[in-house]
């Protein structure tokens, strides 16, 4: 592994015949919050599929409504209501249609 301007790139010899090259680039997207997540139907999107295997991430909320800690938990139960999951993907939908750009980052 060496750093390349800006990249890390890993080299690999299989069998001494190809080398593979794998670069990751380094530049640091901006850190969302838990609450934007949230707000996006994204968080209510991610915990209906990690629901069919029994598990979900919890957040803890303050008095105030400020979320504190976000930790994965084994679960029970599996999915949500249809009002539930119809405003998440409503959420959801706005969210895409609203960023066209999302799937060229």
């Amino acid at each position: 592994m060496k750093l390349d301007g800006g990249n890390i790139v890993f080299r690999r010899h299989f069998l001494n015949l190809t080398k593979v090259h794998l670069e990751i680039s380094l530049k640091k997207e901006e850190e969302e919050s838990w609450k934007q997540f949230r707000d996006t139907g994204l968080f209510h999107f991610v915990n209906e599929f990690l629901h069919m295997f029994g598990w979900c991430i919890c957040l803890s909320i303050d008095d105030k409504g400020k979320i504190t800690a976000a930790f994965p938990q084994r679960c029970s139960y599996t999915g949500f209501s249809e009002e539930s999951n119809e405003k998440s993907y409503k959420k959801v939908w706005s969210l895409l249609k609203d960023n066209p750009d999302i799937e060229k980052k």
